[in-house]
Parts: structure tokens; sequence; C-alpha cells
């Protein structure tokens, strides 16, 4: 059943797609408040080819993000076996990338009253294989067991909204919303009562991909949107965006592929706590830079009365590089400080006795002082340190 559905939507998907290959490229969000020559010559001012850009624009938004989701769903079904939560993670990924992430399949359908009836079938089968995974992720189990009860309520509301024929109306959007907050609030239950280590990291790692794709929705919404028709900002908004849109949208599949299946689950703590630094240090850069070239520029005028940007941005590059080591450091600290404090204790409790062990020569000293860093470092229940 699973694979004459995907069969199905991958049919709907190249007949959606066949469609839109005939119709000229472009980067309007709203072809009917954007001027496509506008959007051409705005991209040609920045010295890029239109037809290159506009072509990259196409294949990552209805090529590259649905067949990745297809992929993925089609590896987990092929490695999951039986197992249901596999199952309908494929089915959340397929519908995703297929259908929901974007409106190639709604082409291929058409508008006839069957072909709406097959629109809100998909809908369906997406929600309830969503609220499903969002119940029993990692491990197929329900924590805690009225989870279930939740589970079927939930699956009545979607039957009695798709009977009224009102699933993607206002109103059944603020109850997928409820729905959502409480499968997260009970993975926040399993996460800190009933979940193995092995499963804590596989909670890690699913939460890190539904954060991107909330992430990609938020700036769609708040950002992308309200530039909508405005000429050159909103083809700069979409430049800026499409590479950022895409790493958030593909961690999804790939994040819940690791998780599911098991596989090699990598330190997710590494990624998190380097995603942290990096992206605090590039907004302080970014802030900073933007501030020197002000200033700078400002002092420039003062002094010289006329404009030299590129002397500007020469000396604020500069200030950024000569800033970018040290501001490292400080905010690893900080991160390391606040969300990291007992291995930030552990390095510091390291570093302190590298220090004294370069300057000790009594050895008695030097063993009490070894012994002190390994407890407070490890913690263990007995010490013993043997001398040869």
């Amino acid at each position: 059943m699973w694979l004459f559905a995907a069969a199905g939507l991958c049919y709907f998907y190249v007949q959606g797609l066949l469609v839109l290959l005939g119709q000229p490229f472009n980067l309007c969000i709203d072809p009917g408040q954007c001027d496509p020559v506008e959007a051409a010559a705005y991209i040609q001012s920045l010295g890029l080819n239109p037809a290159v850009v506009n072509a990259l624009f196409f294949a990552t938004l209805n090529l590259v993000m649905p067949l990745g989701c297809l992929g993925t769903a089609l590896f987990l079904v092929w490695r999951g076996g039986r197992s249901a939560l596999a199952l309908a993670a494929a089915t959340t990924l397929l519908f995703y990338g297929l259908f929901v992430g974007n409106n190639v399949v709604t082409i291929g359908l058409g508008a006839s009253p069957w072909q709406a009836a097959l629109r809100q079938g998909a809908i369906l089968v997406f929600l309830a294989a969503s609220f499903y995974m969002l119940h029993t992720f990692p491990n197929g189990r329900f924590v805690p067991r009225w989870g279930r009860l939740a589970l079927l309520g939930e699956w009545l509301s979607l039957l009695v909204l798709a009977a009224r024929g009102v699933l993607e109306t206002a109103g059944a959007g603020g109850l997928y919303l409820l729905i959502t907050l409480l499968g997260l609030g009970l993975q926040v239950y399993r996460y800190r009562r009933a979940a193995s280590p092995t499963e804590q990291q596989q909670l890690k790692w699913g939460l890190t991909g539904i954060l991107g794709l909330s992430l990609d929705s938020v700036l769609w919404t708040t950002w992308v949107l309200p530039t909508a028709g405005s000429g050159p900002a909103s083809q700069q908004v979409t430049l800026m965006f499409l590479p950022v849109s895409t790493v958030l949208v593909l961690s999804l599949p790939v994040t819940l592929a690791i998780a599911v299946l098991r596989y090699r689950l990598w330190d997710i703590d590494v990624l998190i706590r380097r995603t942290l630094i990096y992206t605090g240090v590039t907004a302080v850069l970014t802030g900073t830079y933007f501030g020197l070239v002000v200033v700078l520029q400002t002092l420039t005028v003062a002094f010289t009365s006329r404009h030299s940007s590129t002397l500007v941005t020469v000396l604020s590059t500069l200030a950024i590089a000569a800033l970018f080591a040290p501001l490292r450091r400080r905010v690893q600290d900080f991160v390391d400080r606040r969300f990291y404090r007992r291995k930030y204790d552990t390095a510091q409790t390291l570093a302190k006795f590298a220090q004294q062990a370069r300057n000790e020569v009594d050895l008695d000293r030097l063993a009490a002082e070894l012994r002190g860093a390994v407890t407070d470092a490890m913690q263990p229940s007995h010490v013993d340190l043997w001398l040869r």
C-alpha cells in the first residue's frame, strides 16, 4: 500500500513537473505582483546570469527538496523492516516532500472533483502519519500509555474535518498547532522520564530536524512573504533565503533517517554546541562589521569630506579577521558555561591540573593533585593510583 501511494504521488509529481517545465522560470514569489523582466534585470545587475539563477531556484525547490525527501523515505522503508514508526516517518517525508512542501503534485492533480478528493486524502494521510510519529518517536511505543487515546481522538477529529471538507482552513490549523504542542510536550516527558541514553540521542536528532523545518516556516512567513511584490527587494530576499531554506528543509529527512534507523548515532551534542558557537560568532561579527562600516564611513566623510568605500571595507575586514579568534573563544566559553556546564567544569579542572603539573616536583603532592583532578572531572566512587 505504501509503495502504491508513493507511485501515485510520483506520477502526479512528474505530471506537475512537466507543466512547470513548460513555463518560464523566475524568482517571483507571487507572479501576480512581480514582473519577470524586472526580476531578470535585478539578477543581471548583480553580475549573475538570470537563466542560471532561475534554473537553480527551480531545481532546488522542485527537484532537490522533493527528491531528497523521497529518497530518504524509500531508504526508511527499505531499512526499517516492519516497524510502524519507520513507515510513519517514511509516509510523513513522502507526502511532505512531494505534496506539502511545494505545489508540483497539486498542479499535476488538476482541479476536477475526484482530484480534489485525492488531495484531501493525501492531506489526511500526511497528518495521520505525522501525529503517530509525534506520539511514538523514537522507539514506536506510547509514553505515557494514555497517548494511545490521545492519538485516537486526534485521528477521529481528522476524519470529522475531512468529512466536512475543512482540512485546510484556519480553524483546522489551530487544532494542528495544539496537537503538535501536545506531542512535543509528551516528547519532553519521554526524554526526562522514560528514554534510555540512546533514545535521548535519537530525540535530539529528531528535534533538530523539526526545529530546522519550523525555522524555515518562520523565516518564510516573517521575512520572505512580507517582501513579495516589492521589486528588487523581493528578489534579494529570495536569493538569500533559498540556500538557507534548502539546508533547513533537508535537515528533517536526514535527522529522521539517523534517529529512526539508529545507525551510527553521531554525537549530536557536538553538532548543537558548534552550531550555537558559530551562530553567536557570526551574529556578533556581522553586527560589528556593519557598525564599523557606518562609523568609519562617518569618520572618513568628517575628515576628508568624501566617501572612501574601498578603505572602509578593507579596514572593517581586517578588524573582523583580528576579532574572530578571540571572539570565538569567548563565545565558546559562554556556551559551555551556560549549556554544557559539566563539560566546562571538567575542562577547567584538567587545564588547572596541567598547569600545576608543569611546576610540581614533589611526587606525593603531584599524586594527590592527580587524584583530586580525576575525582573532580570524572566523579568516580573510588580512586587508586599505582606508581611504578
